[in-house]
């Protein structure tokens, strides 16, 4: 166990919110404007458009900007919509009427960038330091128990993600020089605007992004390697894409701009932000408000997964609303789409409820909340630049933009294993997943469906159930943990894989027709894992062969044997509920070997009906033993 120095960090954040009663401002100098007419479309070059007049008229207006603002997007209406700038203070209102009026029915929905007074980050470092100790009492809130809360190390069983499997963090820009997180982010800049990135200062705002980051997938080492930095992150192999969105005083647009970016160009499968211009308050209507759910329905439609944290409540750090009324941030917000993850915090013991030196800092809970993750005491990376040894490169943290990317992690490694697994699905699996918060009763419908449980999204996610379905054509179908089968069938002349990972429970009524196929795949890399799971791959083919006045059901089988061990597999083939024929057979198998046979069963007509049996160690058939049964 390694030795650390004892110390006390402080770390304060000063917030301000301004007064509701002053007045919006907006640039003069920056809007969006939709354009209804492809012919009128920014071009590339040295001109602005294909019409000579629209580039005189935006010269002599100082527009040194006019481009589509999301060329990525896939939703034609978000084509649409045009970035103006002009390099000097003017009126771009009257440039849009002037536009508007000499061409009719081409340009509307001029959308102005308002004026920011402040940024908002849900960020509160707590100010001393953890006891550094890998065996601490079940309840303890020191060293990586966020952790041990959410099941972490059994959701590694199943899966320790994927590098391809990417998360967007929409934050303050990041310290790719920290050591658990340089091999972590990729690309070492920012995709949207190529600033690179650098280290970091450890105190204050600038350590944000670096700490939510480290959340999400700080160096997470595999048995047998060595360990580059200390941390562990629920993501573990995940990558970590990284935009700068704070510090810009970048406006809810075009943090929004970088969202659908990352998810429609950069690949995200998950995203998440817990800083700037994503963190607002005031709510969006008429143009603004249907901008808004057409870019955030294009990301959520790409399958990525967004997780927005819920506000730190009576901590410090953002929050929308006051104690009792607290709300969603904008844009981000359930009313935009309600796919999006909302987070809240929870403590060691599960309870939302959370106290610091007597004083209440329990964070942020409404009815939108969808889940609650550990938010109060946990162990995250803080920036390296003025820390030239180890410590403190870590610090304790509270706030739930550290719940959030906590949620979000886990939500990759789902994605590891059911890339194709949809937000809806993600949302409905977490929720039905979680653990119960302690201390709901106090908040009733406001901490969402409990606190997170990582190895049981995962293995919920793993899990296809295949229900009163019929499979057709010529298909693999995987699934991270299992399947769960019944009452359905393989189509005619089809033929259907099931690979999965530990087991392929075939529950009732399964149909495989003459002329399809059918075959379960165990993933070999399974053996050896504590789980109760079958220990063999297997593939089955039925035919009927006429052969003049009779004819013969052909049950040709192949058997794997993907154990550590020895194994004895029985097989029966029965038709007609027996009492036509039956045929069995017996193969003992050394680990890692296979072999194949046909069981024919003669009969003079085409048999109505037939099951094929399979079972290791006994001839003990049951009913649980029938693999396929057919007409």
């Amino acid at each position: 166990m390694r030795t650390q120095k004892s110390l006390i960090w402080f770390i304060q954040l000063m917030f301000f919110i301004s007064s509701q009663s002053i007045a919006q401002e907006y640039y003069d100098t920056i809007a969006w404007v939709r354009i209804e007419d492809e012919n009128f479309y920014s071009v590339q070059g040295n001109n602005f458009t294909r019409q000579n007049e629209i580039n005189t008229l935006l010269s002599s207006n100082h527009v040194v900007h006019f481009e589509q603002a999301l060329p990525f997007a896939k939703t034609p209406e978000l084509l649409k919509i045009h970035e103006v700038r002009l390099n000097r203070p003017g009126n771009i209102e009257k440039l849009f009427k002037v536009l508007s009026s000499n061409f009719p029915g081409v340009y509307s929905g001029l959308s102005k960038f308002e004026v920011i007074d402040t940024e908002r980050i849900c960020y509160d470092p707590v100010d001393y330091m953890w006891t550094l100790t890998n065996q601490a009492p079940p309840g303890s809130s020191s060293w990586l128990w966020h952790l041990k809360q959410i099941d972490a190390e059994f959701a590694w069983d199943i899966t320790r993600g994927d590098t391809n499997v990417k998360t967007a963090v929409l934050d303050v820009d990041p310290d790719v020089t920290h050591p658990d997180l340089e091999s972590e982010i990729y690309p070492h800049f920012d995709p949207y605007t190529l600033e690179p990135f650098g280290p970091k200062s450890s105190s204050y705002i600038p350590s944000h992004g670096t700490t939510v980051a480290s959340f999400v997938s700080a160096e997470t080492t595999e048995q047998g390697s060595t360990a580059a930095g200390d941390l562990a992150a629920i993501g573990f192999n995940t990558r970590i894409v990284n935009y700068k969105i704070y510090g810009y005083y970048l406006t809810w647009r075009q943090a929004v701009q970088r969202a659908l970016h990352a998810s429609s160009v950069m690949g995200a499968s998950v995203i998440v932000s817990c800083a700037g211009g994503l963190l607002r308050c005031a709510s969006l209507t008429g143009q603004d408000l249907e901008d808004a759910k057409l870019m955030t329905k294009e990301i959520l439609d790409n399958g990525t997964i967004i997780v927005m944290p819920a506000g730190n409540g009576l901590d410090t750090g953002g929050k929308c609303g006051t104690p009792g009324n607290y709300t969603p941030f904008w844009p981000f917000h359930p009313e935009v789409d309600d796919r999006i993850i909302i987070v809240t915090s929870t403590d060691s013991v599960d309870n939302h409820q959370h106290y610091v030196d007597g004083v209440e800092v329990t964070h942020s809970h409404f009815p939108q909340v969808d889940i609650s993750a550990p938010g109060y005491r946990v162990m995250g990376a803080t920036g390296t630049l003025d820390a030239p040894y180890e410590w403190p490169y870590y610090g304790s943290y509270r706030g739930t933009s550290f719940s959030a990317p906590i949620v979000a992690g886990v939500c990759a490694l789902m994605k590891s294993i059911a890339p194709d697994l949809t937000p809806a699905e993600a949302k409905y699996i977490i929720k039905n997943t979680a653990d119960p918060v302690a201390d709901a009763h106090l908040f009733p419908g406001m901490v969402g469906a409990g606190r997170i449980n990582a190895y049981e999204a995962v293995k919920m996610t793993g899990t296809r159930n295949i229900y009163n379905t019929t499979l057709t054509g010529n298909k693999v179908h995987s699934a991270g943990y299992g399947f769960n089968v019944a009452n359905s069938s393989v189509g005619a002349n089809s033929n259907i894989s099931l690979k999965a990972r530990i087991e392929v429970n075939i529950e009732s009524s399964f149909v495989v027709p003459l002329g399809s196929s059918f075959e379960v795949i165990i993933d070999p890399d399974a053996i050896n894992k504590d789980y109760d799971q079958p220990v063999f791959e297997f593939s089955l083919n039925v035919n009927w062969v006429q052969m003049g006045p009779t004819g013969q059901l052909q049950f040709v089988y192949s058997i794997n044997n993907v154990s550590s061990s020895t194994k004895t597999f029985y097989l029966k083939g029965t038709a007609n509920n027996d009492s036509m024929s039956t045929s069995t057979a017996s193969h003992t198998l050394s680990a890692g070997h296979g072999t194949g046979g046909m069981l024919p069963i003669t009969a003079s007509t085409q048999p109505s009906n037939w099951k094929f049996y399979i079972r290791e160690g006994d001839s003990n058939f049951t009913e649980a033993n029938v693999v396929e049964s057919g007409p």
